[in-house]
């Protein structure tokens, strides 16, 4: 007669604290697990390091981290967390404008990317504009300017900025002295 005391040992109690999330292009998150000995991350894309509790992680694109986490037992519990990764905004205000002096005119900016419709623009300074909250708004001004759009993401905060310079020209017109002539 042959007496076998086996234990079987659950894994402990893995915690991975960070959970699915939506970033904005170009931010960083840190990913905090615990409750193991070692920690394996599967993906290795713009991740600090594959094998701490606590990396940083840099996607451009959507991108799922799956954790392998071993405890001192050698027991193993896997887990996943999605980074969702709002686009990069697109913003193409054309290049330097050249008006006259007096005339008002509608600004041709294009905007792509980000989150689509959730957006809060705001040209600066406001008082060139007739709603400076429009992506196209009418400009009217006398002298030449730098103007600037903020674009906000709604839902997640992600801002971009850009400029537009805007010359206005004053021509002078000068024909000379006047001249007396006779006639003939």
């Amino acid at each position: 007669i042959l007496t076998l005391n086996l234990t079987i040992n659950n894994f402990s109690s893995l915690s991975l604290s960070s959970t699915d999330s939506l970033i904005c292009y170009g931010d960083s998150l840190q990913l905090i697990a615990s409750g193991a000995q070692s920690y394996s991350w599967q993906n290795s894309y713009n991740i600090s390091s594959n094998s701490i509790s606590n990396p940083m992680v840099y996607p451009l694109i959507d991108t799922s981290y799956v954790l392998t986490a071993t405890d001192s037992l050698g027991c193993s519990s896997s887990d996943s967390i999605l980074i969702s990764v709002i686009p990069p905004y697109l913003l193409d205000l054309g290049g330097t404008i050249d008006t006259c002096i007096g005339s008002s005119f509608n600004i041709q900016a294009t905007l792509l990317g980000g989150t689509g419709n959730n957006n809060s623009l705001i040209w600066s300074p406001s008082i060139y504009f007739n709603d400076p909250s429009l992506l196209n708004p009418i400009f009217q001004s006398d002298s030449s300017v730098m103007v600037y759009l903020d674009i906000s993401d709604t839902i997640e905060g992600c801002q971009y900025s850009d400029s537009l310079m805007i010359n206005i020209n004053n021509p002078i017109s000068n024909a000379g002295n006047n001249l007396d002539t006779c006639y003939g």
